[in-house]
């Protein structure tokens, strides 16, 4: 038992002659802030052309204004009109127009009427034509106003993309040929997306479903059927009709950054 007593002893004399380290290194203290993407958009709740008679033709200005813009590098905000651009009076019709670029240039429906990037005030115009009046009444409309959060895109047509002219593959449908140029892959992208058109209305997309499956791929098939069709690669939709003036592949990369590649030359038309 002495023994024990006497070691015990000998290791606390030890510890006692260790000295204490002081940290050589000065302390640090990381800051972090997170800001999100933030916006006010002001859209006029009216517009009132007032008493109009046959024959004359009334203008208001239509100022939509962006308070507040807070956003990442490369978004921007993009507000799209909805409307068939028509007053109506019972079965009467008025068309009148939505005028964007200064009052220069009609909106279309379905498509973004203004984007912005910083705070600030776009000015458009309303006219109606009083010359189209055929009854008396009060027209009215609704012009419904949507507003997103989008990236800037980067057009790369033929230069890191290629979109080659449609073929039809067989009555039920027709492909297009993606093509990376300039030693891009597949997987050089998180996200791809090949939307068509006709008269300029997206008719279908496609969406990638696996990019690690083709990530080494320099080439994509693509394929558009007319009729219900589940593809192993894409998600699909369904054309509504055989035609298709326009193509659009649309990439992003891991930083986030948006690339569009454009077909205009009739991708596929049928004879």
């Amino acid at each position: 038992m002495r023994k024990v007593l006497v070691l015990v002893l000998a290791v606390l004399m030890v510890l006692a002659m260790v000295p204490t380290v002081a940290m050589a290194a000065n302390p640090e203290s990381e800051v972090k802030a997170t800001v999100d993407s933030s916006y006010t958009i002001k859209i006029p709740a009216k517009v009132d052309f007032g008493s109009l008679t046959k024959g004359q033709t009334k203008t208001r200005s239509f100022v939509i204004e962006a308070k507040n813009v807070v956003l990442e590098p490369g978004e921007r905000i993009d507000v799209t009109v909805e409307s068939d651009f028509e007053l109506s009076a019972g079965a009467a019709k008025l068309p009148y127009q939505l005028l964007k670029d200064n009052g220069e240039t009609p909106a279309t429906s379905g498509q973004v009427y203004c984007s912005f990037t910083t705070s600030g005030n776009y000015s458009g115009k309303a006219v109606v034509d009083g010359a189209n009046i055929t009854t008396a009444g009060v027209y009215s409309d609704v012009m419904v106003f949507k507003i997103g959060l989008n990236r800037q895109i980067e057009n790369v047509t033929g230069q890191d993309l290629r979109i080659e002219p449609g073929k039809q593959a067989s009555a039920s449908g027709y492909f297009f040929e993606l093509v990376f140029l300039n030693d891009h892959k597949v997987g050089d992208y998180k996200y791809l997306k090949l939307t068509t058109y006709w008269e300029d209305k997206p008719v279908a997309t496609a969406i990638l479903r696996d990019i690690s499956k083709h990530k080494n791929a320099t080439r994509l098939t693509c394929s558009f059927y007319l009729e219900d069709h589940i593809s192993s690669s894409w998600y699909l939709t369904k054309l509504p009709h055989r035609n298709c003036s326009k193509a659009v592949l649309e990439v992003v990369d891991e930083k986030g950054t948006t690339y569009q590649c454009i077909n205009e030359k009739v991708p596929y038309r049928e004879s």
